[in-house]
């Protein structure tokens, strides 16, 4: 087939191109190339004994495992007693599995043991804390390989810090044009803020319920109000000027209390925007249209716990047991249920069974975040068709957030199909 062998191309491209690299450097796969595949098979080609596999994500450990037993490089052995937990151990491999948020903490003589050392999503590693394992591991000189989907290049400090600790040595974003991965059709739902919708506004002492239009423009008046204190008190950047004034303690008292008004204006706004009644509505009602195919299978992605409660009976948070959201995934994986909810859990690197249907409910500016959520729809046949929907409410600050993602995620992807939509019959199910 075409296809895979493009992929063994591309693979044995960034073998040949990371060898004499010391398999050192960051490498940046689309989906469906197989980002897991180069690793295992530089574990394998060079024959590395002491493996770390580390990523921000719990629920990576799982997938890491089925990868590995599926090219035959170990069987766990979950009797081993010689091991830490998150170990799986052959005659030939000790490879431990574990999370970022443990081992950055890892010092220099807790980490020479390995000789290969795996940063998953390492976009989400770059930071100055998490950054200091891939800081020791150059130090020391374990060869460190980094994988990702999404830079995030547009950050200048994670692009310093590729730059000085891990190249990017490989960049690959074409899979939906090469016929990797099955294609994508979204769907835009726009609707207008009303007070048809209310919400809870107020003091804990004094609560009302007012309409969202109605509380939107309050919200907007106070984020005016807190703009032109921070001109008044000299700041031309607001936001670059509140967090040294509110944050760091410079400038003056009256620049202070003008950065903490400015500030909670913002984060107000935001929350609202965030627990809005209405795009819970219509993230419900559009999922129940769907799921009135017995062939959909839909996820449903919020940017707050809360939220992702609202829309879905079946929602993925850190806020529940390890144990109740993997029963939750294998019970969709088997049909046994045919929706879930989350905010970033089921964001990276889970290979759920035939996705193809993503609703957006809430969202940020940011294109990683969304490229991330809706990837889990790309695990089709490449001649299949995933459905993406995302919820804009219009003239609100959410509709600007959109506009910077989308517009990012159109220049990657190129030529889309996007169809603008204000009505839930207009969706094809």
């Amino acid at each position: 087939m075409i296809t895979n062998e493009l992929k063994d191309k591309i693979q044995l491209e960034i073998l040949e191109i990371l060898k004499p690299l010391n398999y050192t450097g960051c490498v940046v796969l689309d989906m469906g190339v197989g980002k897991s595949a180069v690793a295992i098979k530089a574990i394998k080609k060079e024959r590395f004994k002491n493996i770390l596999i580390t990523s921000p994500r719990t629920n990576l450990k799982d997938s890491w495992r089925k990868e590995l037993e599926k090219w035959e490089v170990f069987q766990i052995d979950f009797n081993h007693r010689s091991v830490p937990v998150n170990s799986a151990v052959t005659l030939d491999n000790n490879i431990v599995i574990e999370n970022i948020q443990t081992t950055y903490r890892w010092t220099k003589d807790q980490i020479q043991q390995f000789d290969f050392i795996i940063v998953d999503e390492v976009h989400l590693c770059i930071t100055e804390a998490y950054g200091q394992l891939i800081i020791n591991a150059r130090e020391l000189n374990i060869p460190i390989l980094g994988l990702t989907g999404t830079p995030n290049l547009d950050n200048p400090d994670k692009a310093l810090f590729y730059q000085t600790y891990l190249p990017i040595v490989y960049e690959y974003y074409d899979s939906a044009k090469d016929g990797l991965i099955n294609k994508k059709r979204y769907f835009i739902y726009q609707y207008e803020l009303t007070d048809e919708y209310q919400v809870l506004a107020g003091t804990k002492k004094k609560p009302f319920k007012v309409g969202e239009k109605t509380q939107y423009d309050y919200l907007s008046a106070q984020l005016k109000k807190g703009q032109r204190a921070m001109a008044y008190t000299g700041s031309e950047d607001w936001f670059t000027d509140a967090g040294l004034w509110a944050w760091k303690g410079e400038g003056t008292p009256e620049q202070k209390k003008a950065a903490i008004q400015y500030l909670r204006a913002i984060k107000y706004r935001k929350s609202f925007l965030w627990n809005l009644t209405s795009s819970a509505d219509i993230a419900n009602k559009i999922k129940n249209e769907i799921l009135i195919n017995p062939n959909n299978k839909v996820l449903l992605f919020s940017e707050l716990t809360s939220q992702t409660d609202k829309i879905s009976n079946y929602s993925v948070h850190s806020n529940k047991p390890e144990e109740e959201n993997k029963s939750l995934m294998e019970q969709f994986d088997k049909g046994t249920i045919r929706e879930l909810s989350a905010v970033r859990t089921l964001s990276l690197g889970l290979n759920l069974v035939n996705v193809n249907w993503a609703i957006v409910e809430s969202f940020n500016s940011s294109s990683i975040d969304t490229l991330q959520k809706i990837g889990r729809t790309h695990r089709l046949k490449t001649e299949e068709t995933a459905n993406i929907v995302i919820i804009v409410p219009l003239y609100t600050q959410a509709e600007q957030w959109f506009n910077k993602f989308f517009s990012a995620i159109k220049e990657r992807e190129g030529d889309i199909e996007v169809t603008y939509i204000n009505s839930i019959d207009a969706i094809t199910v």
